[in-house]
């Protein structure tokens, strides 16, 4: 079961999610816009460099796709685990992080369910649509944190895109289309 697909806290409002052991810092300009990726210098380069590629192929597909140019993207690469045990990734919204610039802040979780680079390239891939969702839906901003799997019918439209988007650019790892079909299909 891929838990982060519905965890508790999946979207909410974060500020500054950096752990101490977050030591380094560099800049990924798209288009203009400066975006943070902050990581622990521990984790290898092959994997921080599947995380800036994966970013960059979704900043290019989804851009267009959701019409938001001004989203200002700051990824967090930890080098630890999250609180919740089954949690691998989570995406939260930001209300102005530049001026003019919607934001949103992405953390990456040490997992072993991301030890494989295909797994972690569609996680990043399918938290990358819940910032354009957030950035171009304001309702869905203070609402999806409280979704549940079982009784909530937009958690179906909320997870299967970002699941249906992530799988047009990497292929998922582990069958969790399939498998997020079956959770929902109670609703």
């Amino acid at each position: 079961m891929r838990a982060y697909l519905l965890a508790v806290g999946l979207m909410v409002v974060v500020t500054a999610p950096a752990s101490a052991g977050i030591n380094r810092h560099e800049t990924i300009n798209i288009d203009g816009t400066d975006h943070g990726f902050h990581y622990d210098s521990a984790i290898p380069a092959r994997r921080r460099n599947a995380v800036k590629e994966s970013f960059r192929r979704a900043m290019a597909a989804y851009a267009p796709a959701f019409a938001v140019p001004n989203l200002e993207v700051h990824l967090y690469f930890e080098n630890r685990a999250a609180a919740d045990p089954t949690l691998l990734a989570q995406a939260g919204f930001i209300a102005e992080s530049s001026p003019g610039k919607l934001g949103c802040n992405v953390t990456i979780y040490k997992h072993r369910e991301l030890r494989n680079d295909g797994a972690l390239k569609f996680t990043l891939a399918h938290e990358m649509v819940h910032c354009f969702m957030h950035a171009s839906r304001s309702d869905l901003r203070g609402v999806t944190a409280a979704l549940n799997a079982t009784t909530d019918p937009n958690a179906w439209w909320v997870e299967g895109s970002a699941e249906y988007l992530a799988s047009t650019l990497y292929p998922p790892v582990g069958n969790p289309i399939r498998t997020t079909i079956a959770e929902f299909s109670s609703i």
